[in-house]
């Protein structure tokens, strides 16, 4: 067995393991360095954002996204799927938007930028 160290500067990693042939497909994993709350990619240019609430999250959060001036964009409940929560920003005009992200008694709020 063959050992491969890498050094991970950031909070979360995404490993891709392939070969020269498309044919055998191609591994994905995120490396996530702790069990707290954050928020990846940020600024994010298209494609999904995810929220990881945690490994000890609650079965479902609410997630609401707001303009700058208050104005709702949509709040929903959702659930987890390994303590994930993804939302698409490809119909957000660039800018910056406030995140809140209710789970279970607590409530964060963080600032996401969409280039």
């Amino acid at each position: 067995a063959k050992e491969i160290t890498l050094p991970l500067d950031t909070n979360s990693t995404e490993l891709l393991v392939k070969t020269d042939l498309d044919c055998q497909g191609v591994y994905t994993e995120n490396i996530l360095l702790n069990d707290e709350f954050f928020i990846y990619p940020n600024p994010i240019e298209g494609g999904d954002l995810t929220i990881y609430l945690g490994a000890n999250s609650t079965t479902e959060a609410t997630i609401s996204l707001y303009k700058l001036n208050g104005s709702s964009i949509f709040s929903k409940k959702m659930k987890p799927i390994n303590n994930e929560i993804k939302i698409s920003v490809n119909n957000l005009a660039t800018g910056v938007y406030m995140l809140n992200v209710t789970n279970g008694n607590t409530l964060s709020n963080y600032k996401i930028i969409r280039k």
